[in-house]
């Protein structure tokens, strides 16, 4: 009789073990899912500074790249400026105030227009598509089951 009733016992005080443990766990996952899809309220926002595009139209050798980086990292305002190779891409930042993508694109196509003179090479700037204007690329990828509970939490913890 002892051993039926501490049988049962251990079996009832697993089941209890067991709700809390997986209550406790489902909790601190919405807990995080909540928070971590949160925006920050003290997120640094910095109104002045833009990221802008060229791409290269042409086949330019790794001098005429290296050299149209050149003259945009040179150009008024522009904090940095990357290039991809691969993809005839310049990735540039500047200061809103200090310049502009469309003085810059006009910079470097002038260089290349003097420094070739054929036509050969142009820069043209990249503009971003009306359907991702307004929001971070990223956003357009979240669809799906994830969106879905992230929604669904922030609408029940707001």
């Amino acid at each position: 009789m002892k051993n039926i009733l501490t049988g049962l016992l251990t079996k009832k005080m697993l089941l209890i073990v067991s709700a809390i443990s997986c209550t406790t766990l489902l909790v601190v996952a919405f807990v995080h899912i909540y928070i971590v899809t949160t925006p920050r309220s003290d997120s640094y926002v910095n109104s002045q500074v833009q990221l802008a595009r060229l791409d290269i139209q042409g086949t330019p050798s790794h001098e005429e790249t290296e050299a149209i980086v050149s003259i945009v990292k040179k150009s008024v305002g522009v904090r940095n400026a990357i290039i991809n190779e691969h993809d005839k891409t310049v990735v540039y930042l500047y200061d809103i105030g200090q310049n502009t993508s469309e003085n810059i694109q006009q910079l470097v196509n002038s260089y290349l227009q003097q420094s070739l003179g054929n036509g050969k090479l142009h820069v043209e700037r990249y503009i971003v598509p009306a359907t991702m204007q307004g929001s971070c690329p990223m956003n357009a990828r979240q669809t799906g089951l994830f969106r879905s509970i992230g929604a669904y939490m922030h609408q029940v913890l707001d």
